[in-house]
């Protein structure tokens, strides 16, 4: 990890209900100067979107990005992969995360 507290993978094997750039553009609003968007991969359906999120709030801030995915209306099979500074790591359903 480069400086980043946490590096997030977002993935989903359905599509996007809009433009790729549409969600890259908000998630960078939504992390602001506390992360940034690293990169977006897709195929015929499949696709997923790398950040990096700087700052000693992790945990909140997972739940913060998985309500914000949720108001996005990103696919209900959404995932969110997490590796944290400290090499702990975890797997988030976007959907069942405000359970």
């Amino acid at each position: 990890m480069t400086g980043a507290t946490m590096n997030i993978r977002l993935q989903s094997d359905s599509p996007l209900p809009y433009a790729r750039f549409v969600l890259e553009n908000y998630v960078a609003a939504f992390l602001g100067e506390g992360g940034r968007v690293k990169e977006f991969c897709s195929g015929d359906r499949a696709w997923n979107l790398e950040v990096e999120v700087f700052g000693d709030r992790s945990e909140p801030r997972l739940r913060e990005f998985a309500a914000f995915l949720r108001r996005m209306g990103v696919p209900s099979d959404t995932v969110l992969h997490y590796v944290l500074r400290d090499g702990s790591n975890g797997t988030i359903n976007v959907y069942e995360s405000h359970a």
